[in-house]
């Protein structure tokens, strides 16, 4: 009679010693394919709030008034981290040259977008402040508001401010703009701000534009006779030790 054997305590080791190499080698493989594609996601993702940011940005600033863009510091008082700006709400020119508070504007527009002006600041629904041929930004900070406006049968809008108006435009352009736009990096995020961009409560996340920014570099080039002014960013973003960059050239469009 023939008996069986099973397998000796050797065959058993030798056994399990090959099924945990092959384990760890399939346990392996899977593992860099999950890190690769959590790799991929991320850069992505990075990628995709750096371009949102840098899309966003040049909309806004592209319409901006013109010598109006100027560096700034952030609430931390980090220098040259906020883009700040006075995007246009109503442009035009007029004909005749200013006469102490007043002007005689044509807005680029249709009628109806002329007497819905005309109403809104005759009923200072909203704050406009009218820009002729300002030079700097602090221009714009001071600001010169329109305290009335008046339609003539032309289709002109006479618009009174509240100083005298003393700068006139070589090209007898005209600019109506209300309140502030900034864009400040802060603790590698970017936030979008109107008005005052100094308080702390103020970098909360309804004004988050992008986060896990390493780095955002902006310069400005002032507009002369003869170019529009020019905005250049630059956003950066580390993920996993590999640096991923925007780097984006911005035209104004409006002009003196």
């Amino acid at each position: 009679m023939k008996l069986s054997r099973g397998f000796t305590l050797l065959e058993m080791v030798i056994s399990l010693v090959v099924l945990g190499v092959i384990s760890l080698a399939v346990g392996s493989y899977f593992q860099l394919g999950v890190q690769g594609y959590t790799d991929t996601v991320n850069r992505d993702r990075a990628q995709t709030e750096l371009r949102f940011a840098v899309e966003k940005i040049t909309r806004e600033v592209r319409h901006a008034a013109p010598n109006s863009v100027f560096l700034d510091s952030n609430t931390a008082g980090e220098a040259n981290t906020c883009l700040s700006f006075y995007p246009v709400t109503q442009s035009g020119f007029y004909l005749r040259q200013p006469q102490g508070r007043s002007v005689d504007f044509i807005l680029s527009g249709s009628d109806q977008e002329s007497k819905a002006l005309v109403t809104d600041i005759n009923k200072q629904l909203s704050n406009y402040f009218l820009a002729i041929g300002f030079g700097s930004s602090s221009q714009y900070i001071n600001g010169n508001k329109v305290t009335k406006a008046a339609a003539d049968p032309a289709g002109h809008i006479e618009l009174t401010t509240q100083d005298d108006l003393t700068v006139t435009s070589p090209a007898n352009r005209a600019y109506l703009y209300r309140e502030q736009v900034s864009y400040c990096y802060f603790q590698n995020k970017i936030y979008r701000f109107t008005g005052d961009k100094k308080p702390l409560a103020k970098y909360m996340p309804e004004n988050l534009i992008a986060g896990g920014v390493s780095n955002m570099d902006i310069s400005a080039q002032a507009p002369g006779l003869s170019r529009n002014g020019m905005i250049h960013i630059s956003l950066s973003a580390d993920v996993d030790g590999e640096i991923t960059s925007y780097d984006h050239t911005v035209q104004v469009l409006n002009v003196l």
